[in-house]
């Protein structure tokens, strides 16, 4: 084996041993491109073809897509890996300007249920540096702060992960160039195929990568791959030593409750500042703060805009209410701290899920929450029982007289505080064949004897901040 190619492996090896993922069941994501048929051939050589489950995607925006699969499956098969294609079902194709973000996103979604079937938490993808070059001149054309400035992390939160068991994504090949891979793919005989999307005039990123590849020979040329991928690097840095000081924040003036999906903050004013928190002294670590908590309530996997920062920074400054991005912004009263909870939805705004079997989970409100309802003793119980569940607004509709007999019998036993009328209204009722008997994010315990119902939030920001962690690695 040539020594470059041994050097690759080499590279890898040691990324997935620092993440502790050289013993774990990896999937690779595998488009049949030059970066991802090399990913899968060295981390079969890095961490053993018995340990890689492959994923081939079809999109079926174009002819050959499948025989394209076709062709990776065979590959996958010398290598001795495990393989299959998952092909998707447009209900309507998206327009141009979405194609990409519409495709990545249902791709993302077959990779998480392919490792829930497999069992296996982690997804390799073959993005490199050349990627991460493009990535960091994308965000900078959309004015990114230094977390978007920073590129890819190795590891991050896979886009759809939810719940307990959430995927994480590794991108070991980030510190290899795009024409080591090419060189790559022609020493070990490795075959691929070109996607002619990439040379489409369409798609800002492939103007950027004809740019980045025009500087190749100019080292000097400040959009040179090397040059933006320095300046990359020390935005890592900044945001490590950002997320060390956030996680600090975190701790002590923020609480995130899962079953209402919620997130208080401190209302302690700092002396320095009459009024302010402590917490939202300093600009930046505000903003990094604001946009932990509003992400991990909207459950967005996109970083939350700016301008909603800003409007979310200016209300507490005015120690007003304030709703931006899909999320309301309650002031601090005498007994709680500023809160985020979700926007209020609109009526009807909240489709019903129906018909789960007890022991089953489903999400709701477009993924937001994960609820699951079981028999509390986890026995499977008597009888066909199912449940499903309702927005407020729906459910007072239907049962009017009983939630507000429940709402009642809380305010006079005092068991559970009620949320707040606009936490209310984002919150489930959960009904066990076909009557209320959950409303209001809490467990009622006479109508739901023997019954367990959970609620958490489902996001790919499960995890707020993380100082210390394996993500903030540059490979």
């Amino acid at each position: 084996m040539d020594s470059a190619t041994t050097q690759v492996i080499s590279h890898v090896r040691s990324v997935l041993k620092r993440l502790r993922l050289n013993d774990q069941r990896l999937l690779l994501a595998v488009s049949g491109g030059a970066d991802s048929m090399a990913l899968a051939f060295v981390v079969s050589q890095a961490a053993g073809a018995h340990n890689c489950h492959a994923v081939t995607v079809d999109h079926r925006l174009r002819a050959e897509s499948a025989s394209e699969a076709a062709a990776v499956e065979r590959y996958m098969r010398r290598l001795g890996i495990t393989h299959e294609t998952r092909a998707l079902h447009w209900a309507a194709h998206p327009p141009a300007q979405r194609l990409e973000e519409a495709a990545r996103a249902q791709r993302y979604a077959e990779l998480s249920q392919a490792c829930r079937r497999q069992g296996i938490s982690c997804v390799i993808t073959g993005h490199h540096g050349g990627d991460q070059a493009e990535t960091f001149l994308l965000r900078l054309l959309r004015h990114s702060g230094v977390y978007g400035l920073a590129g890819m992390p190795l590891q991050a939160p896979l886009p759809t992960a939810c719940g307990q068991d959430a995927q994480v994504v590794v991108r070991p090949l980030l510190g290899i160039a795009k024409p080591q891979l090419y060189a790559l793919c022609r020493r070990e005989r490795i075959p691929w195929h070109e996607d002619p999307s990439n040379a489409s005039a369409d798609f800002r990123r492939n103007a950027l990568r004809r740019a980045i590849a025009a500087r190749e020979l100019e080292p000097r040329s400040p959009i040179a791959a090397p040059a933006l991928l320095r300046v990359c690097a020390a935005m890592q840095r900044h945001r490590a030593f950002i997320n060390a000081r956030l996680a600090e924040l975190l701790r002590s003036a923020a609480r995130f409750d899962a079953p209402t999906g919620t997130v208080e903050l401190s209302a302690g004013a700092d002396t320095a500042c009459a009024g302010v928190p402590r917490w939202a002294a300093n600009p930046a670590l505000r903003e990094r703060l604001l946009a932990a908590a509003v992400g991990w309530v909207g459950r967005s996997a996109a970083p939350p805009e700016l301008a909603h920062l800003d409007a979310f920074a200016r209300a507490i400054a005015g120690n007003v209410g304030c709703t931006a991005g899909g999320v309301t912004l309650l002031p601090p009263t005498t007994k709680r701290g500023w809160l985020l909870c979700r926007q209020p939805p609109r009526s009807a705004e909240i489709a019903a899920v129906a018909g789960v079997a007890l022991g089953g989970s489903a999400l709701w409100d477009s993924g937001r929450l994960l609820i699951t309802v079981d028999h509390r003793d986890g026995s499977a119980g008597a009888g066909n029982r199912t449940w499903s569940a309702h927005s407020l607004d729906d459910a007072m509709r239907q049962w009017h007289a009983p939630i507000e007999a429940h709402r009642h019998w809380l305010k006079r036993e005092r068991r559970l505080p009620l949320p707040l009328p606009p936490v209310l209204a984002g919150m489930p009722v959960v009904c066990v064949n076909g009557a209320p008997v959950f409303a209001l994010g809490r467990a009622v315990e006479g109508a739901l004897r023997g019954v367990s119902v959970s609620v958490s939030v489902c996001s790919p920001r499960s995890v707020p901040f993380a100082a210390g962690t394996p993500e903030e690695i540059v490979a």
